[in-house]
């Protein structure tokens, strides 16, 4: 199963990547990916069709291209595992001078003054409770 490709994400892409790309696709005898957006990825790098499995998962597509709300303020939006073992940069915002609003599971922030936490919720619904 793929879950990130830095090439994709285009954060962190260096010649360690490249190569643990490429070792991937040589071993791997099939390719389970996110979505038909990672899947043509994958196609524009000559994998095999046969090869890929789209789980249609993470296309946050919005009906109609549209949100629901027009609300917007100066704030830091994060929506995902609040877990700060895993999202460790979690336990430093309440050290920056800028309010936050927090969407996710394992949320444990309570004692910060700039953070608000507002729930989790599924990832299609998530566009229409962001501000």
């Amino acid at each position: 199963m793929v879950h990130d490709v830095e090439e994709l994400r285009k954060f962190y892409y260096r010649k360690f990547f490249e190569e643990d790309f490429n070792q991937m696709l040589k071993y791997a005898d099939c390719l389970i990916v996110h979505n038909d957006s990672m899947k043509n990825f994958f196609e524009d790098r000559g994998v095999d069709p046969k090869k890929l499995v789209t789980l249609k998962i993470f296309d946050y597509l919005i009906p109609n291209g549209e949100i629901n709300h027009a609300k917007f303020e100066r704030s830091v939006s994060v929506a995902g595992n609040l877990d700060v073992s895993k999202t460790q940069y979690l336990k430093d915002i309440g050290k920056i001078d800028a309010k936050f609003n927090l969407y996710g599971l394992n949320f444990t922030l309570d004692a910060y003054k700039n953070v608000e936490y507002h729930g989790a919720f599924p990832a299609d619904e998530i566009p229409n409770q962001l501000n």
